[in-house]
């Protein structure tokens, strides 16, 4: 079992979602190794993009998060706010299968 077999199981259970607008630009960029999926991105109960990650393989992992003129915040599952990352862009460590949330102000 690779990444692929993740890859493959959310293209099976998730159909994309098309629009027809041609000026959309994403909020942010996620460069990871690979391990690393983006399981929500969703409005922030008190504003913001909140996004929840977890590490799919049972290995050490990284990704790096970059956000154009926005904080990138740490968030409990409740979304209340741990700790500033950084700006523009914040370096995120996952332990094997570890869950984070990730708020974009």
């Amino acid at each position: 079992l690779g990444m692929d077999t993740v890859k493959r199981a959310y293209a099976f259970n998730y159909a994309p979602v098309a629009t027809s607008r041609k000026d959309l630009n994403a909020p942010f960029e996620l460069c990871t190794d690979g391990s690393v999926v983006l399981e929500t991105v969703k409005y922030g109960e008190d504003g913001g993009i909140v996004l929840r990650f977890y590490e799919a393989m049972g290995s050490t992992s990284s990704a790096l998060l970059k956000a154009s003129g926005r904080e990138i915040v740490q968030c409990n599952i409740l979304e209340d706010e741990v700790a500033l990352m950084g700006f523009e862009k914040a370096e995120i460590t996952f332990s094997p299968f570890e869950i984070k949330t990730i708020k974009i102000k």
